[in-house]
């Protein structure tokens, strides 16, 4: 789930960020970093890969992000009505923060397949970075093309968590002439009660944090911690809000706990990492969570390699590491030459 948690009036999109006596910290030179493990599973796999569009997909939730543009443009130039492919380069480039181009690519996609939930999902979120990096005057005209996608997701998957969570935040961060408003927020909540109990009490808790109740907040996060089945996001949820009042004994531990309920070492450890580093709050602990994501097989495209890889190389020079700050950074430009967020 992603963070109920205060947004700039233009983010009208999620953004990919996601115990104390249970240490799961690697040694800090778990990560050795030449991406020698993570070759050696994409090799392995290549021997029986799937065909064009899935590789791609598998080449871009692990970071990738050149190389499955470069299996995406070559399967579009043989078939270049396919949808699906159109979508994934629209993704690729949204994990490299390349919004006109990630705007064109769903778009796209969305001509092609028009009743294809996710690709409207991708386009909506797509122009809502777009309005996030915009002027105001521009920012309003793509916060209605926001609502617009988002609501064409639902529409042809009124079940779709996903769906309805990214509806339910717009509603709860856009004015009402957009298309938002609290009373909206709360019918979407109703909808996601019976698909998603995480998804449900995560909303709520947007609700809450918007009037300003955060006991109300506070009580819906530990909600979905309780009602999650892999809660580990969940506990980064709460961790970002006992950051934001400043209670950093309780975001530590609630990112301890986190990290414990995550044996595959997910994208949640890299939403821990950024929270510490937004605090400027334990650098090592930060360090060994982004280390451990880095080496994971378990990495997504919504928190791509490249982006921990930088963000750890950030975080070496600020301790003045310089040759691991450029290891990082080298390892990083590797797998996306072109990405937007470098050092």
């Amino acid at each position: 789930m992603k963070p109920a948690f205060p947004h700039t009036v233009q983010h009208f999109v999620i953004l990919a960020l996601f115990p104390l006596a249970t240490p799961c910290l690697r040694p800090a030179d778990a990560h050795t970093h030449s991406h020698s493990k993570v070759h050696a599973v994409l090799q392995s796999a290549q021997t029986s890969k799937p065909a064009g569009d899935a590789w791609a997909h598998t080449l871009l939730e692990r970071g990738h992000a050149d190389e499955a543009m470069a299996e995406l443009q070559k399967n579009l130039a043989a078939h270049p009505q396919d949808a699906e492919a159109h979508n994934l380069l629209c993704r690729t480039y949204y994990s490299e923060q390349r919004w006109p181009e990630a705007i064109n690519e769903c778009q796209r996609a969305v001509e092609l397949q028009p009743d294809e939930s996710e690709f409207h999902t991708w386009l909506g979120r797509s122009y809502g970075e777009a309005a996030e990096h915009a002027s105001w005057f521009t920012a309003l005209g793509l916060a209605r093309k926001v609502h617009a996608e988002f609501e064409d997701a639902v529409r042809l998957a009124p079940h779709s968590a996903a769906a309805l969570s990214d509806l339910g935040e717009y509603a709860v961060e856009a004015p009402g002439f957009l298309g938002g408003g609290l009373d909206k927020a709360e019918s979407i909540a109703e909808q996601l009660q019976p698909i998603d109990a995480e998804a449900y009490h995560a909303q709520m808790a947007r609700i809450a944090r918007k009037r300003k109740d955060p006991q109300s907040q506070e009580r819906e996060l530990k909600l979905a911690i309780a009602q999650s089945a892999a809660p580990a996001h969940a506990w980064m949820q709460l961790a970002s809000f006992e950051a934001w009042r400043g209670d950093y004994a309780a975001m530590e531990q609630a990112i301890r706990s986190g990290a414990a309920s995550d044996p595959l070492h997910d994208s949640a450890l890299m939403d821990g990492a950024s929270i510490l580093i937004r605090h400027q709050y334990d650098p090592e602990m930060a360090k060994k969570l982004l280390q451990m994501y880095i080496t994971s097989q378990h990495t997504t495209e919504e928190s791509p390699v490249f982006a921990a890889e930088t963000m750890l190389g950030n975080l070496l020079r600020q301790q003045g590491d310089l040759s691991g700050a450029e290891k990082e950074f080298a390892a990083a430009h590797a797998l996306a030459n072109l990405y937007k967020d470098g050092h």
